[in-house]
């Protein structure tokens, strides 16, 4: 899979991410390091435990990483999650917007194991 092709199957913007990283060989670089990244498990598994603060914190750092990435259908996901939990204990079912994360999250590491 190309740098392109990786780009419209997560969602992203190929020539935003070209503009900030400047070359393919360090976006793989930095998409290699998103596998390496632990905030999304940390998140599953605070959210299980019901740990918001917690949760707020991994679910802010996917944020982060997603939308340097250039990610931009996880970033979405992520954003929405994280903002449901800014506050603490969410005031609504979080289930589906975590399920969307799931989904979103999944899709980045396969596509990334296709490069």
């Amino acid at each position: 899979m190309s740098i392109k092709d990786f780009y419209a199957a997560v969602g992203g913007s190929y020539d935003e991410i070209m503009r900030r990283l400047l070359s393919e060989e360090r976006v793989v670089k930095y998409l290699g390091k998103f596998c390496n990244d632990k905030s999304y498990e940390l998140m599953t598994k605070d959210i299980a435990e019901e740990k918001w603060e917690d949760a707020f914190r991994d679910a802010h750092n996917l944020k982060g990483i997603s939308v340097n990435l250039g990610l931009q259908n996880l970033f979405e996901s992520s954003t929405e999650l994280c903002e449901s939990m800014r506050n603490g204990k969410p005031a609504v079912d979080i289930q589906p917007m975590f399920d969307r994360v799931k989904q979103d999250y999944e899709t980045v590491v396969a596509a990334i194991a296709q490069l």
